[in-house]
Order: structure tokens, then sequence, then C-alpha cells
């Protein structure tokens, strides 16, 4: 009995081994058979991405939309920060801008007279009430406090720039509402349209109207007033060819060179009235030859300097009118020219103190002729030369500096503050010149703004700012026959303390 189960044992012992053994061998086969199929599947996807590759291109329906190329590098980019858009279609992108400007100033000695806020009048001096500061004893000085506002200077601008062989093409127009008045303050306050940007580029060509080359606008302190601070800021807008030379690919060093559009500014004979006419015309002078800039300017990290040089040529020329002109400076024909020259350069410097973007900026300029490349409101005010009484046109020294400070109150960079102080004077206009021309002539301008500017955004800047102006005179009026005059002669320096609050919405 026991021998029985023994070998019965034995005999399902070695059954289990042999079923264990056919569970191993069908696994086996199991794998094997994975493994195959695994291989025939990649093999299979590698003869379907051959024949792909082999075949040609599918030819896009007729009239299916195309996707346009991507614009190169510094192109605007739809939806980009510059505000600009591709035109469909077209290479060509198109961004379109402008902004409104108003501004509100009170005047406590209210000696601006007719110009009101939209023209600053530190540059003239008024005898009794007109645009300008009144001087001490006239009449103009009698009225005190004024206030004054406008949205003249509000912009609309166009631009656009296209990708070419030649380089980046780009248009650009610009105009404003600051020119003649075509209404009045009693109902419509309409104001006429001016161009101020009519150019065109192609690479480092420039052709139209803008920016004279002596303006550098990259080194001008934030100031509130329309006209710009007194200073070496012309603010000069004419046509002209320019070239830009970049001298290195970073564009650290840069030298451009401008022909531009002439003007002779003299006080004299094309100031007076001729005769049998009440007042005088282009006849007494020709523009002979284009004025002729050359800048270097070198950009860092730190900032950014510059010099400018400026050649031209100033003439009269009465031979227009036979009866040639008639007045309290100059009586007669005359036919002359001289030179002008000037020299203007600038700086404006990161100084850091708790913040990367305070700055100081500095301007200087100086040269002989160069009224209209300063910061006047007219050639009476600035003239580049001189008719003197005999005739002769004798061109004026002049010069001029600007230092002010950009100071960021928050790391937002939403608050502001800019002090800025300038000066401009002229020599020689009392030699050359009558004693009844040199009456009220202006031959010093000082002027100091502080303010405080908001931008809480990219789009807004607005604030306050406190104005301070004095203008001197060669000559005291003679009051001795004026009706109103507190005295007898006027003096010679006329003052005005200004408040402004200005206002930029842009888009």
């Amino acid at each position: 009995m026991r021998s029985l189960h023994k070998y019965g044992m034995m005999v399902a012992a070695a059954a289990l081994m042999a079923a264990s053994g056919s569970v191993a061998q069908a696994a086996d086969v199991d794998l094997q058979s994975l493994q195959s199929q695994i291989n025939q599947l990649q093999q299979q996807l590698k003869d379907l991405q051959a024949k792909q590759a082999a075949q040609p291109a599918v030819a896009p329906l007729e009239g299916a939309a195309k996707v346009p190329a991507a614009p190169g590098a510094g192109f605007l980019q739809y939806g980009s920060s510059a505000g600009g858009f591709v035109i469909p279609g077209t290479k060509t992108a198109l961004k379109v801008g402008g902004n409104i400007k108003f501004d509100m100033a009170y005047d406590i000695e209210a000696g601006i007279g007719g110009a009101g806020v939209d023209a600053y009048a530190t540059r003239t001096a008024a005898l009794t009430g007109g645009s300008g500061f009144a001087l001490p004893g006239t009449p103009a000085a009698r009225q005190t406090g004024r206030f004054s506002s406008n949205a003249g200077y509000s912009r609309l601008n166009f631009e656009t720039r296209t990708p070419s062989e030649w380089g980046e093409i780009k248009m650009y127009a610009e105009i404003d509402f600051s020119g003649s008045n075509g209404g009045n303050e009693y109902n419509s306050n309409s104001h006429a349209v001016r161009l101020r940007h009519a150019y065109g580029s192609i690479g480092p060509w420039t052709f139209g109207q803008t920016w004279s080359l002596w303006s550098d606008r990259a080194t001008l302190p934030n100031s509130v007033e329309n006209n710009g601070p007194i200073g070496p800021e012309s603010g000069v807008r004419q046509a002209l060819v320019s070239y830009r030379w970049d001298i290195d690919p970073a564009q650290k060093n840069q030298l451009s060179v401008s022909i531009e559009n002439p003007f002779n500014d003299f006080l004299g004979a094309d100031q007076e009235p001729l005769n049998g006419a009440a007042v005088n015309n282009a006849t007494n002078f020709n523009h002979k030859y284009p004025d002729l800039l050359a800048r270097f300017a070198h950009n860092e990290a730190w900032g950014r300097t510059f010099v400018t040089g400026m050649v031209r040529d100033i003439s009269i020329n009465t031979a227009g009118n036979p009866l040639g002109a008639v007045g309290s400076r100059y009586t007669g024909a005359a036919n002359d020219s001289t030179i002008g020259w000037g020299v203007t350069t600038g700086a404006k410097v990161y100084t850091g103190f708790g913040n990367p973007k305070n700055a100081v900026y500095a301007r200087l300029e100086a040269g002989q002729g160069i009224g209209r490349y300063m910061n006047f409101n007219n050639q009476n005010q600035g003239p580049s030369a001189v008719v003197d009484p005999s005739g002769h046109l004798k061109s004026i020294y002049a010069g001029s500096y600007e230092v002010s400070y950009q100071h960021f109150w928050t790391s937002d960079n939403k608050w502001q503050s800019n002090v800025i102080w300038g000066e401009q004077r002229m020599w020689q206009k009392n030699s050359l010149l009558t004693p009844t021309a040199q009456q009220g002539l202006p031959v010093k301008f000082q002027e100091i703004e502080l303010n405080l500017l908001w931008s809480p955004n990219s789009y807004v800047m607005m604030g306050p700012a406190y104005i301070r102006a004095n203008t001197r005179v060669v000559a005291p009026f003679d009051l001795s026959k004026v009706v109103g005059a507190t005295q007898t002669t006027s003096g010679t320096t006329a003052v005005d303390n200004r408040f402004q609050f200005s206002t930029n919405i842009g888009f």
C-alpha cells in the first residue's frame, strides 16, 4: 500500500513537470510572435515615411489664402507694442497715432498779452498790451493776472514701414491744430491745421520736412512748454535731404549730413515798410544757397552725446523794389551777403540715484548768424543779422545753454519731476542799430521750469508746472508821450510767473 502511494506521488510529480515545461514553451512562442509583429510595424512605418518624402509637394488650390511671410527684424508686428498692423496682402505695416494736448495756465503778471498759453512769449517785450512781457512803467504792465487754455497742439500722425532690398522704406506725416486761428474765443475756438512732418526715408536717406539736424531730440528735457524751454533747442522743422552713416553695427557712433531749406532772417530793410507800401515783402532778399549741417553722435548705455556744425548764407537784395526801403533802421537800397556759422553740442547722462532712468541733460550752442536756429518766436526777437545804417549786412554773435535734471520718484516710473534752466544771449545789436530801433529790442532771456508729471501708463501724462522767466532789452522805451505810462522811461527787464497744468492723452 505504501509502495502504491509512493508510485502515485512520482507519477504526479512527473506530470507537473511536464505541464510546467509546456507553459514555459508556450510563453516563449508568444513573446517571439509579439516581437515579430512589432518589427513588422516599424518597417511599415519607415516605408510609409520614405514614400511620403519621395512624393512632390501638393500645389495649393487656386484662390486659397496664402500665409504671409514673417516681417524682418524691427518691422511692426500684429498687436505689437508699437501699435502697428500689417496691411493685408502687402508687406507694409501701418501705424496711426496722435495725442490730445490740453494746457491751462495762469500768469500772475499777465505780461504775455495776446500770446496765451499756446505761446509763452518770453522772447518779446510788450509796450501797450501786445504779445510779450511788459516792461515796468509801460501801460501793459498795469494788467495783472490772466487765465488761458488751449488744445491746439493736439496731433495726428501716420507712419508706414516696408522692407525692401534697399533697406526699410518709411513714410511719416504729422499735423497739429496750432496754425492760424479759424475762429475766436467768443464761440468756436477753431484752430487751423498745420503741417509738422511730411517725409520719407529709404535706408539711411531721408527726404521731406522734419526736424532740422540742428535739433537733437534725444537730449531734450521733458518740458510742458509747447514751444520748448529757453535754451539751444530751436524746434526748427524744414524741408531737407539727409544721410545717416552708422559707423559701427551697434549704432554707437553715427555721422549725419543734411542739405536744408534756407531763410534770410535779419533785422533791417526786410522789417521796414517800403515806399508806397504798408509792409515789406520777400523782394528784399533771395535765398541763394541751402543751409549745410553735419552731426556726430555717440550712444552708450550711460547715455548719449553729440556735436553739430552748421554753415549758411544770409543775403539782402532790395533790387526787386526800385524804391528801396525806408524806415527807422535803414533807408535806401542794399545788396549784401554774409556767412553764418554755428556749433551746438549736448549730452544726456543717466545718473542712477535710486532709479536707472534718472538723468542729467546739458546743451550748449554758439555762433555768428544762428538766430533762427535758436529758440526765438520770430526774427524780430532773435535775428541772425542786422542791416546797419550804411546798408551793410552784419551777422550777430549769439549763444545759449540749458541744463536740466529728470528724477523718477517711484520704481514703476509713473511719477517724475524735471528742473530746467536755460539762458539765451545776443551781442552787437546796440552797435548796429539806430537808438530808436534799440528800444524794447530783446537781447537776453532766462527761464526756469519745475514740473511734476504723472504717467499711469504709456498713453497718459499730466501734471502741474511752475515757470518763471524774464526778458531784458537793449534799451528802454521812451514813455514820455505814451498815454497810460506810469513813468517817463520803461525798465529794461520784464518778468512773468506762470502756473500751468498740462494733459497729454495719446494713442
